[in-house]
């Protein structure tokens, strides 16, 4: 650990200034790493023209690079599989099925999950967040057609001072997200990020223009092939 030189001088201090020492090394050291574990990160991801040639990829389950549109899937899937505590989507548009058993798992082992849709999204046919609340996991949509839930994100423990993590970008959950659209995801931890999203979730959830889904206010079927 020490060289001779150092060793020696060691030897010569006195024992409790010795102890002094390598306990104020030691929380140097712990604080440190504590920062490092502690420091914001970002991941992003970019989903361009080259993204085309990942069509195959989400039914083999094969990684082309790091830029590949199944990798991003997956990077979304384990933050879902990943999530302790809570998770909480805002989704203009969800219909890939990979994505709605994740959220539906994590329902079902005990996570608090919530979602919210857009109202004329959920009329579009292959949107999963219908089968979501069938299912049990609270969703909600605005009660009225003004305007457009617009929102693209994802909250996983965002109480949680740990691992507390939010994906925000244009990408809807949809294949032609991935593979066929010009779309951007951030990954952070970073606290005042996810706090902010984490206040305008709560405000959405309470806002009394939200209801949810299944209410005589909130209009469930499946009508358009639109697809985005």
């Amino acid at each position: 650990m020490f060289g001779p030189a150092v060793a020696v001088t060691l030897l010569s201090i006195p024992p409790l200034l010795l102890i002094k020492y390598l306990n104020y090394k030691s929380n140097k050291l712990s604080n440190t790493l504590q920062q490092e574990v502690n420091k914001d990160q970002f991941k992003y991801m970019f989903v361009t023209h080259k993204n085309r040639l990942c069509s195959p990829h989400l039914n083999t389950r094969l990684i082309c690079g790091t830029n590949c549109s199944y990798l991003y899937l997956k990077n979304i899937l384990n933050l879902i599989n990943q999530a302790q505590e809570s998770v909480c989507v805002a989704m203009y548009h969800l219909s890939l099925d990979d994505i709605y058993h994740a959220i539906l798992n994590a329902h079902n082992r005990g996570v608090h999950v919530r979602v919210i849709a857009d109202l004329v999204m959920l009329t579009t046919f292959g949107n999963r967040v219908n089968k979501l609340f069938s299912k049990d996991v609270p969703a909600k949509a605005p009660k009225i057609r003004f305007g457009l839930m617009h929102h693209k994100f994802m909250l996983i423990d965002q109480k949680n001072a740990t691992n507390a993590k939010v994906l925000y970008g244009s990408l809807n959950y949809t294949v032609n997200a991935l593979i066929n659209n010009w779309e951007f995801v951030l990954l952070t931890n970073s606290a005042h990020i996810v706090k902010r999203f984490s206040d305008e979730f709560e405000f959405l959830w309470d806002n009394e223009n939200f209801a949810y889904l299944g209410t005589s206010n909130v209009e469930i079927q499946d009508a358009s092939s639109t697809e985005v």
